[in-house]
């Protein structure tokens, strides 16, 4: 295991879209040759979490909400799904900022790890791409190929961010001296504590001025 670690969050972080959403979107437009079932499709999928995340506020809760609806998706659908949305939208997707400071890290010899509310599937294209080491996601139960819309564990949506960051450290005996955190959300800031050198990045005015009292990085874009 190398010396350093640098952690990233990915949506809005490393990239500008909610990777979830995004490859969910690109699943439907797989599934129809006609535009219009294509569009009812991911309508009522974002119907159902509009309507859940009225009456649940908590981002966990959400989050596994998520997961949940995606009970019966194929996984190698999905996989097709995200390299799809992936090849179309490269160019555009990511945060020029921060992925050259992942790859400032990377080139250096750094770990690079990514700890995210998305899920592994979806990921796997820009872990591809950017040469990351290691994604720490939600855990999803898969038979016959398909999504059972059951997670094991917690969502790794804010303190579990940090939960599963100190999971890994301590199973594979990281040294956390002088590592880097990026995040662009205040539910990061568990997660931001873990690292020697924490980075708010974007514009999240609760988080940014969070950081600056903190003497913490500012990373704008």
């Amino acid at each position: 295991m190398r010396n350093r670690i640098a952690v990233f969050d990915l949506d809005e972080t490393i990239i500008r879209q909610k990777s979830m959403l995004s490859v969910v979107r690109q699943y439907f437009e797989l599934g129809s040759d006609i535009e219009k079932s294509r569009d009812v499709g991911f309508t009522d999928f974002m119907d159902h979490i509009s309507k859940f995340v009225e009456s649940n506020e908590g981002r966990q809760q959400q989050n596994r909400y998520f997961y949940h609806l995606m009970s019966g998706f194929e996984r190698q659908r999905i996989r097709r799904a995200a390299e799809a949305w992936f090849l179309r939208e490269k160019y555009a997707i990511y945060n020029d900022a921060v992925v050259a400071e992942l790859k400032r890290h990377r080139d250096n010899g750094t770990l690079i790890v990514v700890v995210t509310g998305s899920f592994f599937d979806a990921v796997l294209p820009i872990k591809n791409d950017l040469g990351i080491d290691y994604v720490l996601c939600v855990n999803q139960e898969i038979e016959n190929g398909c999504y059972t819309g059951r997670i094991f564990g917690s969502p790794v949506i804010g303190v579990g961010k940090a939960e599963a960051l100190a999971s890994f450290v301590k199973e594979h005996q990281v040294n956390m001296k002088d590592s880097y955190g990026y995040g662009d959300h205040i539910s990061d800031v568990a997660m931001l504590e873990l690292v020697d050198h924490p980075c708010a990045v974007g514009n999240s005015v609760e988080l940014k001025k969070l950081a600056v009292s903190r003497g913490w990085q500012c990373l704008d874009f």
